[in-house]
């Protein structure tokens, strides 16, 4: 049987708004509320998630008087000049007669915790999918990606060394065309100087006859 949702969070928070709003101005679901917990200091909650635990608690909320009818007389008797001890003992004098034993409070109450703890567990795993599609698989691209602009880079610098090895080869072979046109034009200067010196030694001797 399903629990009351809003007596159900009435029992665990009191909702604190801003002095200088409107009293009734409604608070959005989505944004985190001011709350007193129960027990503890006031602290922020997403109110969201906050309703989405209470109501795993109403909708497995056990038959009968249990914790959440005992917490709920006890918050009813909260303006009450009672102290703490007295209002428990009243209100479980009252839920007695239904059958209700402070055993069976702290049963349902470990109950309801376990109903928690299984929420807990699907919420981490479902958080853990949401790292695994949102963040590591965006992980792994960048690492593939850091992988492939290693090999490219390592392909232009390959690339350029062999540029480089290159440009050194035709230098020293245009250098080495220099040399060996300049030792060409000098033979074929000195073979053209020799030739004609033969010819002309021949022409002298023939002109005498």
């Amino acid at each position: 049987m399903s629990f009351d949702l809003n007596k159900l969070k009435n029992l665990f928070v009191e909702t604190t708004t801003d002095s200088n709003s409107p009293t009734n101005t409604p608070i959005p679901v989505s944004e985190p509320v001011k709350v007193e917990v129960i027990a503890s200091k006031s602290t922020e909650l997403d109110n969201k998630i906050l309703e989405s635990l209470l109501k795993t608690i109403a909708d497995n909320n056990l038959p009968g008087e249990d914790y959440l009818e005992f917490m709920e007389a006890l918050k009813a008797m909260q303006n009450i000049p009672l102290n703490d001890e007295m209002k428990i003992q009243t209100v479980m004098a009252t839920l007695s007669t239904k059958g209700l034993t402070a055993a069976k409070v702290k049963e349902s109450a470990a109950y309801y915790k376990d109903i928690l703890a299984k929420e807990q567990n699907e919420f981490k795993t479902e958080l853990n999918n949401q790292v695994e599609l949102g963040i590591k698989s965006k992980e792994k691209s960048i690492a593939t990606l850091k992988e492939s602009i290693k090999a490219k880079t390592d392909q232009i610098t390959a690339l350029t060394r062999e540029i480089t090895e290159a440009q050194k080869s035709i230098s020293s072979t245009e250098e080495l065309i220099k040399v060996t046109e300049l030792k060409i034009k000098s033979a074929q200067e000195n073979f053209d100087k020799a030739f004609q010196f033969v010819v002309n030694q021949i022409n002298v001797n023939i002109s005498k006859l």
